[in-house]
């Protein structure tokens, strides 16, 4: 235990003792060349088959299933470093911190749109109503049911 303290404590000195410098981006030679040929307002850092979202995070192609995608985005040092910290307390790099959070919140976010929760009581009325057999067709069922024994021949 005494082991895995001292590493949290030092992974925590390192993060603490300056904001990360931002980088420039590396830059392939077809890239350089590009640049200078294209207009200063032309995004050069973007590849054209990478797509930029609302938060300024750019998204590459994924051209297989089993090759990784790559996904780049720019923060503030401060998050960088609050990031960093956060990562260093669970005893992860910072890109896996990222990463396991933001599968986490993407799996949240598409249960709450994809799962309908229902109260014990709500539930019991949806099962009643799929299982009453005192209703009666509408016109519009009666019709789809003999459209569908006419197409079938039923």
């Amino acid at each position: 235990m005494a082991a895995s303290t001292s590493k949290h404590a030092r992974l925590l000195k390192n993060v603490d003792q300056a904001a990360p410098q931002p980088r420039a981006p590396k830059k392939s030679a077809a890239t350089k060349s590009a640049a200078a040929k294209a207009p200063s307002s032309a995004k050069a850092n973007v590849p054209k088959h990478a797509k930029a979202n609302l938060a300024g995070a750019v998204i590459t192609r994924q051209t297989s299933l089993t090759k990784p995608a790559r996904l780049e985005m720019r923060t503030s040092a401060e998050m960088r470093v609050l990031l960093g910290r956060a990562a260093a307390y669970s005893g992860r790099t910072v890109t896996d911190f990222v990463l396991a959070s933001a599968q986490e919140a993407a799996m949240r976010t598409i249960q709450d749109h994809e799962i309908i929760r229902l109260s014990s009581e709500d539930s019991l009325k949806f099962a009643n109503a799929l299982t009453s057999t005192n209703r009666k067709p509408n016109a519009n069922l009666v019709k789809a049911a003999k459209a569908y024994k006419k197409t079938v021949g039923a």
